[in-house]
């Protein structure tokens, strides 16, 4: 399975992405990987669009284009 993290904030780009064999494993850092997501949610959700599905959750700042993401695969 692939766990990836991804964002876009302020111009800058990052993503990290891990190759986990173990299924339980994969959604354990999925898991830890939301969580990062969930710190970085701002405190005024007016504008943000807010994705939560099983395997994928994630924001977008509509204004600014400013996402953070994780999916699993």
């Amino acid at each position: 399975m692939t766990v990836t993290f991804d964002y876009f904030l302020d111009g800058e780009r990052g993503s990290d992405t891990f190759r986990i064999d173990d299924p339980e494993q994969a959604h354990a850092k999925f898991e830890e990987l939301c969580r990062r997501v969930r710190e970085q949610l701002p405190l005024n959700l007016k504008g943000i669009e807010l994705l939560d599905e099983p395997d994928f959750y994630g924001f977008r700042d509509e204004a600014t284009g400013n996402y953070i993401r994780a999916f699993i695969i």
